[in-house]
């Protein structure tokens, strides 16, 4: 069973960011797997090297934690990359839920 889902989303050509929605499946994902599954990195280790080499922001601090564990509503940034991570039916928080 997949433990989450990820898609991307197209953003004007005046910004240069490129956003990912990250559907997380259960409360928390380790940093390191959440980078591996939203297509940051190819795989765990390489997820760790990239936070190791303080490239990665959760909510706009640096993170040296490889194995963080990242919940509903924070954002992840690598980069001009960046993952919002949403929880069960796409609701950014504990108790949210999505807006339709």
């Amino acid at each position: 069973m997949p433990r989450s889902t990820s898609r991307r989303i197209s953003l004007p050509p005046s910004n240069a960011r490129e956003v990912i929605q990250f559907q997380l499946v259960g409360e928390t994902i380790a940093l390191n797997d959440l980078l591996k599954l939203a297509g940051a990195c190819t795989s765990g280790g390489a997820g760790k090297a990239l936070v190791a080499s303080g490239q990665v922001r959760v909510d706009g601090h640096s993170e040296a934690r490889k194995t963080c564990k990242i919940r509903a509503g924070q954002t992840v940034e690598i980069g001009t990359l960046q993952i919002r991570v949403l929880g069960k039916h796409g609701a950014t928080g504990p108790g949210e839920r999505a807006k339709s």
